[in-house]
């Protein structure tokens, strides 16, 4: 994934994280990541409509020269392009409350929205060149916690937000996630949610038992093409009971 913060000034900073577990070798036994930290600086914004408007990006800076590498830990680095910035040029800004109606349809492909317009504290940005495209939340205005359980070497996290997608992460002892699961959580007193791991290990059932104070949450987790969660404390055929806490 590539995740991204942008100021008020129109300058941002983000990173971008990929990983292989099964590019192994000499001296990197626990796989392969491909890895970009970037900053760079939109123009300022032309307002096209009353919830849509347009920038250039001025300038895109890479720490790292793509394809350089290097071994840390028993892992293989390689820095990468910032994902998400391919063709980069003309950018277009998405405003909470923007009918889907005037929304590219290519941004709708990267992202989740299932309304009639951009929800509430929640903002697009579309790639024009590269076609691709960002959801983020403004930090003032977004809900968002975030819980996590951890199993000896190994973590996962629970992000639940109201105004965007939720998600349930399983990391391991090293690298990046293995299962990314999202989700379409409303504090509307449903428990039960359906996920695909978009990493491709298949469909999930998750349901979540919130506690009275939010600051735990029981998760129950079930794959439904039987990926195993043992690793996590769960069992071979892809089934975990845990509880999440607050991070602090």
């Amino acid at each position: 994934m590539t995740v991204m913060e942008l100021n008020d000034d129109g300058s941002f900073t983000g990173s971008f994280q990929d990983s292989d577990m099964g590019v192994r070798g000499e001296g990197y036994p626990k796989g392969t990541v491909y890895k970009s930290d970037f900053s760079g600086k939109f123009s300022q914004p032309e307002q096209l409509g009353q919830f849509v408007y347009s920038a250039q990006l001025e300038y895109l800076n890479l720490d790292g020269t793509p394809g350089d590498e290097y071994i840390e830990d028993g892992t293989r680095y390689i820095y990468s392009e910032a994902y998400g910035f391919d063709d980069a040029g003309t950018f277009l800004f998405y405003l909470p409350g923007c009918p889907l109606k005037e929304v590219d349809e290519a941004f709708l492909s990267w992202v989740r929205i299932n309304s009639s317009a951009v929800p509430p504290g929640v903002y697009g940005i579309y790639n024009v060149g590269g076609m691709m495209g960002f959801c983020g939340a403004d930090r003032e205005d977004a809900w968002i916690k975030e819980f996590v359980y951890n199993f000896s070497d190994c973590r996962s996290t629970l992000i639940l937000s109201y105004s965007s997608v939720s998600e349930l992460i399983f990391l391991p002892e090293s690298g990046a996630a293995v299962i990314s699961l999202s989700f379409d959580w409303k504090d509307d007193g449903r428990e039960t949610f359906s996920a695909e791991d978009f990493r491709g290990t298949g469909e999930y059932n998750i349901d979540l038992d919130i506690g009275e104070d939010f600051r735990s949450v029981t998760v129950t987790v079930e794959s439904l093409s039987g990926q195993s969660l043992e690793a996590w404390g769960g069992t071979p055929d892809g089934r975990l009971c845990a509880e999440y806490k607050m991070e602090n």
